[in-house]
């Protein structure tokens, strides 16, 4: 008799134990949902309806605050794949089209509507042996084009065909931005061999001599004119540049790291640099 009330007694503290980790999970995830976030209450409700599953009357309201949290939740539209990671993603200037460049050394452009790639995978490969290292992707303002950067140099192509355009935009080491001018007649990149660069879009041939820095590039922008330019990376100062000649116009002051990302105001009166 005493055995069979210990063993009963077990169950109703392993039944109440339960109830109470269901209620702290359940609260955790309502309370992100409240902050209005509704993706990281997901992995706490769900944990709560692992610990209720299989028990009718407690499961459903489970069940019924997933589907709640899962209509708040953005509609997927379409899913790419690569054959390793994928390091950048940008949508054409209309939002029709995808370009993602990955470190299986491709370039590829898709269909925002209907999800298909569009043209045939585009091959930034490496000369060298090793991991076809590709970090950045932009499209031309008309959407027929897109320049990568990777490897040692940026590349560009024709969208609907696959085809390359001009010869490559060639650095001495990792290229790790690239981005078509306003008008599209200009690319700019950034790479770690200490420089950024100009380039004419429709040759390949440099438009200004090398923008230097004291180490890597990282990131570089334009301004919305085209005038100038901006450049950033591993010694911590931001410079900017007149885009047709390459004189230097100014130096910021420096940050406490790297430089990550530039970006000028709409107006072309500021420049935002993060770090």
């Amino acid at each position: 008799v005493r055995m069979r009330e210990a063993r009963d007694e077990a169950r109703l503290n392993a039944d109440e134990n339960r109830r109470r980790l269901a209620s702290l999970l359940t609260n955790t995830g309502l309370q992100a949902a409240a902050a209005g976030d509704p993706v990281a209450s997901l992995p706490w409700l769900v944990a709560a309806l692992r610990v209720d599953a299989g028990e009718g009357a407690r499961e459903r309201p489970h069940r019924v605050r997933h589907a709640s949290v899962l209509h708040e939740l953005p509609e997927l539209r379409a899913l790419w794949f690569h054959e390793r990671l994928i390091q950048h993603a940008a949508f054409s200037r209309d939002g029709a089209k995808v370009a993602t460049v990955s470190y299986d050394g491709t370039v590829r452009v898709w269909e925002v509507a209907g999800g298909r790639e569009l043209g045939p995978p585009r091959w930034h490969t490496n000369q060298l042996p090793g991991i076809d290292l590709l970090f950045h992707v932009d499209f031309s303002p008309d959407g027929q084009r897109v320049v990568s950067a990777g490897n040692h140099d940026a590349r560009i192509w024709e969208v609907d065909s696959g085809r390359l355009i001009g010869r490559p935009l060639a650095h001495t080491n990792e290229v790790r931005f690239a981005r078509f001018s306003p008008d599209g007649t200009r690319v700019l990149t950034a790479s770690t061999d200490r420089t950024a660069r100009v380039w004419s879009a429709a040759t390949g041939e440099p438009v200004t001599g090398p923008l230097r820095h004291e180490l890597g590039v990282l990131t570089a922008a334009w301004s919305p004119d085209g005038r100038f330019v901006a450049s950033g990376g591993r010694d911590r100062v931001v410079k900017i540049w007149e885009a047709a000649s390459g004189r230097p116009v100014a130096t910021t002051a420096a940050h406490a790291g790297e430089i990550s990302h530039l970006e000028f105001s709409p107006d072309g009166e500021h420049l935002v640099s993060a770090s």
